[in-house]
């Protein structure tokens, strides 16, 4: 069984950087930083490039995001609602989607972004071709390799993210000829960044947001930032912002990031001390040898990732790089090991952007985004992504990615409970479509996507999967009251027709459908009522927490309503 990837090329060589004072960013394109090789610790997220000649690692830290905590604002009453719901009934759907715009969608609209706290460059001032290009990701180890040749020397870089001392370790090395480069961390907005002297590098920002209408008031946002310490058997000097280090045949680079939200809160505030974080991280990982580090990070990630081994059979392939191998997939060759490779790296990404160091769960790119208005804003879509993200987990013995979304989903339960009454007049709470790490609960983006109030009784089944796979008492007691309060709101959001319980407003995520609007014309909608993916996540949910009541010994009321509403759901 592999659980190697690697390339034997790089695609996209840079031949330089120029320094004009502080470094120039390089803005690199989407398809370039998909090539990279993803590292993490649960709470930084690293893409390590590895271009011989100017080599970047875009580093990501769970929390910063644009935005803040917000009061969403809507129009929504009782009779808007009544009047959606026969709306609906008559088919009059256009007009259905009209009045619940005018009523029911949230103000403002949209969520805001999960964004990149910015790039480490490592500019190899020798810019000659080189040969021997090997890059690779160990999943087994979550260490990254680089190995080339260039002017008759041999390198090879080595980087992991280590959970135990929380921090970037980077390190490049020589077979003994000496080298030279310049280093320098940057960010494109809200920062600066500058070097204290020959070994440390800072960079300190702060996100500004601007208003707008679909994302909200603007202003002074989250404060972040990061700490890079720079070692070498080389001489260091330091300018505008980059440190220099000439003829070394080791450089070693350390990095620590952070921010002032505080995932108790769902904010940030100025009572964290990011800095303070900062400064005891890099005592902790200046505290031990690159090899130290190494090994210690070795051996962490192999008790959690190890516990699960796959083996399909098939031809060895191994030494074949991965890319290649997928070019050979599609052209119809069998590769069992790569489906074997692909559940392994599957396992691999959701430990490091949900285990380890995390506080907070996955989001739609796990914990590496591009940027600064990364696809779909890299938030959190609850109307399947976020569930979706950890189906596999409890089965691949993954079960610690599960707790920071236990924690997500009971904070948005708090937060729900508002909407859940502003919106509908029931108890309970609910969510929608999306969400962020400030617990927006709202109608998001369009009521064709946003009318999903079926999110919160979906991302409850995780919880319940969590229970069921620990068969942990006080896990339960945890869970209990999230899922209790996702089904006094569905009680009260559920309607009857024809003597059964359904929903409505309603949507299949992602699904449309055509039908026969009373003017003649065929039309297509995703606003229906009863779609049948909510009767079986509520059939789900109340079965599950009716027996939880039961282990419980407890909301006996409860218990029959829910009993009594499983029987006359279609």
């Amino acid at each position: 069984m592999s659980t190697r990837i690697f390339h034997n090329q790089y695609r996209y060589p840079r031949s330089e950087v120029h320094y004009d004072g502080a470094p120039a960013n390089r803005v690199r394109d989407t398809e370039e930083w998909l090539r990279a090789f993803p590292l993490g610790n649960g709470r930084i997220g690293a893409m390590l490039y590895g271009c011989p000649e100017t080599d970047c690692i875009e580093i990501n830290e769970e929390s910063l995001w644009s935005g803040r905590q917000q009061t969403e604002r809507y129009h929504a009453t009782p009779e808007a609602l009544e009047r959606i719901r026969s709306l609906i009934y008559e088919e009059r759907l256009e007009e259905a989607d009209a009045l619940a715009t005018e009523t029911f969608l949230a103000s403002p609209p949209r969520v805001r972004f999960y964004e990149s706290m910015g790039e480490i460059t490592v500019d190899m001032l020798d810019k000659s071709p080189y040969t021997d290009y090997h890059k690779e990701l160990e999943l087994s180890e979550a260490v990254a390799r680089v190995c080339y040749r260039r002017s008759g020397i041999s390198f090879e870089t080595t980087a992991f993210v280590s959970a135990v001392k929380d921090g970037l370790v980077y390190r490049i090395r020589s077979d003994g000829g000496v080298f030279s480069c310049r280093i320098a961390i940057q960010r494109r907005r809200d920062a600066f960044s500058a070097a204290l002297d020959e070994q440390n590098l800072i960079l300190r920002g702060q996100i500004i947001d601007q208003t707008d209408e679909m994302y909200g008031e603007g202003g002074e946002g989250m404060s972040f930032g990061a700490h890079l310490r720079v070692d070498s058997d080389g001489i260091q000097s330091a300018e505008d912002g980059v440190i220099t280090v000439c003829d070394a045949t080791c450089v070693t680079v350390r990095g620590c990031f952070a921010t002032n939200y505080d995932v108790s809160r769902f904010c940030f505030h100025d009572g964290v001390d990011y800095k303070a974080k900062l400064s005891g991280d890099m005592a902790a990982l200046c505290s031990a040898s690159f090899e130290e580090l190494l090994a210690e990070h070795i051996a962490d990630h192999k008790a959690r990732f190890g516990q699960v081994s796959l083996t399909l059979g098939g031809e060895e392939k191994s030494a074949i790089p991965t890319d290649r191998r997928l070019r050979d997939l599609k052209n119809g060759e069998k590769d069992p090991d790569l489906a074997a490779l692909y559940y392994q790296f599957g396992r691999y990404l959701l430990l490091e952007s949900s285990g380890k160091r995390a506080t907070l769960p996955a989001n739609l790119q796990g914990k590496w985004c591009h940027g600064f208005r990364p696809p779909w804003g890299s938030d959190y879509h609850t109307n399947i992504n976020l569930q979706m993200n950890y189906w596999h987990a409890e089965h691949s013995a993954l079960e610690e990615c599960v707790r920071p979304l236990l924690h997500f989903v009971g904070k948005l339960s708090e937060f729900g409970g508002d909407t859940a009454r502003a919106l509908y007049g029931t108890d309970g709470w609910a969510v929608h479509h999306t969400t962020d790490i400030f617990g927006r609960t709202g109608v998001h983006d369009g009521v064709c996507w946003g009318f999903f109030p079926m999110a919160g009784p979906w991302l409850c089944l995780n919880l319940w999967e969590h229970y069921e796979f620990s068969g942990d008492d006080k896990v339960l007691e945890q869970i209990y009251p999230i899922l209790k309060g996702a089904c006094e709101f569905a009680l009260g959001y559920l309607r009857e027709e024809d003597g059964m319980l359904i929903t409505s407003p309603s949507t299949s995520p992602e699904n449309a459908f055509y039908y026969d609007h009373p003017d003649g014309m065929r039309k297509k909608s995703m606003t229906t009522r009863g779609a049948t993916i909510d009767t079986q996540i509520l059939t789900a949910l109340f079965t599950r927490t009716s027996h939880a009541a039961s282990l419980l010994g407890r909301d006996g009321a409860l218990k029959k309503r829910l009993d009594d509403a499983i029987l006359r759901l279609p």
